[in-house]
């Protein structure tokens, strides 16, 4: 990874993620203006700041004056979504991120926040309408207001119906 940084004169890195069972988790991001997150699961190599708006931060070569320089992990955050917020300001100061096509590691997704409850729900609900304000702007927030409403109600109903999962399966076991 860091030779590869290194010979393309990139700021970040991230290897391939691959699931457990082989499959592509992703070669990195879009961002949607409504304030979603389209994974990209094929490529054209090597996939740089050009065609993506972030890499997973679950595996992160990142230099460690970049990383001071942008201010780190936005702590606000705690959990989810910050390396969306990290990424959104990496590329709109200019430096060059890119996937590294030859590099593959397992990734387990959600392993963790399966067994935290409605957790990872809250955090995507709070974190979205945080990176919105924070990165957005005024006009591209009001361009696309229906749309941001309309997926935050999407959230906030995968919250509910979580909470109600949990509450009951919580009765049930009692």
């Amino acid at each position: 990874m860091l030779t590869f940084a290194q010979k393309n004169q990139f700021d970040a890195v991230s290897p391939v993620l691959k699931k457990p069972t082989g499959e592509i988790e992703n070669y990195g991001y879009k961002i949607l203006p409504i304030g979603r997150i389209q994974l990209i699961t094929n490529h054209q190599s090597p996939i740089t700041s050009h065609q993506l708006d972030g890499l997973t931060a679950a595996c992160l070569f990142i230099k460690k004056q970049v990383f001071e320089k942008i201010g780190g992990f936005d702590e606000s955050f705690f959990a989810y979504l910050e390396d969306v917020d990290l990424f959104l300001r990496l590329k709109k100061k200019g430096f060059r991120f890119a996937l590294n096509p030859n590099v593959f590691v397992i990734h387990n997704h959600l392993t963790t926040s399966s067994k935290m409850g409605f957790f990872k729900e809250k955090q995507d609900f709070i974190n979205w309408i945080r990176v919105i304000i924070k990165n957005w702007g005024l006009k591209k927030i009001i361009l696309n207001l229906s749309g941001i409403i309309i997926e935050r109600g999407r959230n906030l109903s995968g919250l509910i119906k979580k909470i109600i999962k949990v509450y009951f399966s919580k009765i049930a076991n009692q």
